[in-house]
């Protein structure tokens, strides 16, 4: 709802400031509206921002794609999240205590990057991990791990 007025004066002066927390939800109500002008201009946004910020706005992106049950999006997010696992920190990343998806670790798990060696990739989802469940205790349950 914060985000109907950017489409309301994208309706009225045609001007789409988009942003990295705003083209998640303005690509849903252009899906919702039919306004297939303003969803390909939203989806350019998200892509061109995740490929150019990936890992400080992943978390964010996959966090509006889960809300807003936007796949698309939630698949580039989980994506960028995964290429970009090694730059994210277990203390100041969005990634740990937003992506509660058992999934999306799996995924991220099976994408080693290959300058990476096995055991730091190994030591590092370890610390991602500690952190997620330390941050997320009240979301797990014996069943998801």
């Amino acid at each position: 709802a914060r985000h109907f007025e950017t489409l309301l004066d994208y309706l009225y002066t045609g001007k789409l400031p988009l942003t990295t927390d705003n083209a998640t939800a303005l690509c849903s109500m252009a899906k919702y509206f039919d306004m297939r002008r303003l969803r390909w201009e939203a989806k350019e946004f998200w892509r061109a921002d995740l490929k150019k910020n990936g890992a400080k706005v992943c978390a964010l992106y996959y966090e509006h794609a889960l809300i807003l049950k936007e796949a698309k999006v939630l698949e580039a997010a989980s994506k960028s999240c995964a290429h970009h696992i090694m730059k994210l920190k277990a203390d100041t990343c969005r990634l740990v205590t937003h992506i509660r998806e058992p999934t999306v670790w799996l995924a991220i798990l099976g994408m080693k990057p290959n300058a990476v060696s096995t055991e730091m990739f190994s030591q590092h989802m370890s610390t991602l991990i500690a952190a997620f469940v330390h941050c997320n205790v009240e979301h797990i349950d014996a069943a998801t791990f």
